[in-house]
């Protein structure tokens, strides 16, 4: 996922890197669920939550993602 904006803590990777090198990359391997076999490993929903919280100031976070739980991504530089 690429964000870009003034209000985001930028010019770096945010969040753990793939394994690339693991032999069970495979798109049949159910632990995969990513695209080209890859393990997600950020939930888009804690990136947007962070974006509606620090940059957008949206306190309702339960109404947009109920019963969700983010974690702290790192991409806004000024969590409220």
């Amino acid at each position: 996922m690429m964000a870009i904006g003034s209000q985001l803590d930028g010019g770096k990777i945010h969040g753990p890197k793939p394994d690339l090198s693991g032999p069970g990359l495979s798109v049949n391997t159910e632990s995969l669920l990513g695209p080209e076999g890859l393990k997600v490993v950020c939930d888009y929903r804690s990136v947007l939550a962070e974006v509606l919280l620090g940059v957008m100031g949206n306190q309702n976070l339960e109404k947009i993602f109920p019963a969700f739980k983010s974690q702290r991504v790192g991409l806004a530089s000024n969590l409220i």
